[in-house]
């Protein structure tokens, strides 16, 4: 009798560990994943609030196409093992490299005076902001959830 009580308990420690591991590491993942995207929208609105004080937006959005591809190879880095999370970084990942090239041909438009252009890669970058909010919201319940 003292054996199967025992054999119970260390199944059910065992299993319990099981659990709290993959919540642990769902959660760190999470974590990593997140430190990523808050970093990079930090810095990214730090740039649009400078350009704004400044004539010539040309050199901020080169500084912007830069850290929008350092930040899509830091998304595509993170390590993973969440299959989800895994979608959430692909998705990331796009946003920036789409965005990275919205601005490019921003940049292009710009430096053309093509006025038409600048209008029709501002509607995209609009597009970018809708997208990013819905992967933030996306992600944020996931990882909220048990």
């Amino acid at each position: 009798m003292n054996c199967s009580r025992c054999c119970y308990t260390i199944a059910t420690l065992l299993t319990l560990t099981v659990f709290t591991t993959a919540c642990n590491t769902k959660v760190a993942q999470c974590n990593d994943l997140i430190k990523v995207a808050n970093a990079a929208t930090t810095e990214l609105k730090v740039i649009n609030k400078l350009s704004k004080t400044s004539k010539d937006k040309t050199p901020a959005m080169k500084q912007m196409i830069n850290r929008l591809t350092k930040y899509s190879n830091q998304i595509k880095n993170v390590s993973l093992e969440d299959d989800t999370l895994k979608g959430f970084q692909e998705r990331l990942y796009r946003l920036y490299d789409n965005t990275s090239s919205i601005n490019q041909k921003m940049l292009l438009a710009v430096q053309q005076g093509n006025l038409q252009e600048m209008k029709a890669q501002l509607t995209k970058i609009r597009d970018q902001s809708r997208t990013e909010s819905k992967i933030v919201s996306d992600m944020n319940g996931y990882c909220r959830s048990r």
